[in-house]
């Protein structure tokens, strides 16, 4: 009974990310097959746990443990859905380290892998920040610019925040 709850509450947590939608259950009859879906499980499940870890330093500050968990996420699961969220935290890591050039690759890169996903809006925010950073502060806000108009509810939403960038850079005036 254990060893189900585990399975089901490790299946909820992986359904609500979008990785796997159900696992069968095991009989005699399908050992081939619960094999083959406890090896595609397994690799999902490293695959999260990959991403988690990542995710976690980066929540805990350890910008530098980040970048490492996340550039091995990206050479592990190159086809991964959440490779464009990689590249996002992986940019974000980077800004908080210094590499402002290599934030705005991977700012651009995550934007460029996934232009209508929830994290375009962010990643081009980003973007913005780190050609700011960087005295490209023309391109920064060319880069306002498209965020205003591909996104402007998420603007609106978030409008401290994407302001508080604009003025930084100056770009009203």
């Amino acid at each position: 009974m254990l060893a189900i709850e585990f399975w089901n509450l490790k299946l909820s947590f992986l359904s609500s990310r979008g990785k796997i939608n159900y696992l069968e259950k095991k009989t005699d009859s399908t050992v081939q097959n619960s094999e083959y879906k406890q090896t595609q499980f397994s690799e999902v499940s490293n695959e999260t746990l990959a991403f988690d870890k990542a995710i976690l330093s980066f929540n805990s500050n350890d910008f530098e443990t980040a970048r490492k968990h996340l550039k091995s996420f990206q050479r592990s699961y190159p086809k991964s859905i959440n490779i464009a969220e990689v590249n996002y935290w992986l940019a974000r890591a980077k800004f908080e380290l210094g590499d402002t050039k290599g934030s705005a690759n991977d700012f651009l890169e995550a934007f460029s892998l996934s232009p209508r996903g929830i994290f375009a809006w962010k990643s081009l925010l980003g973007l913005a920040m780190s050609l700011g950073e960087l005295g490209q502060i023309e391109q920064g806000c060319l880069t306002l610019g498209e965020l205003k108009s591909r996104f402007p509810k998420k603007v609106e939403e978030n409008f401290d925040e994407f302001s508080v960038v604009e003025e930084q850079m100056k770009c009203s005036e």
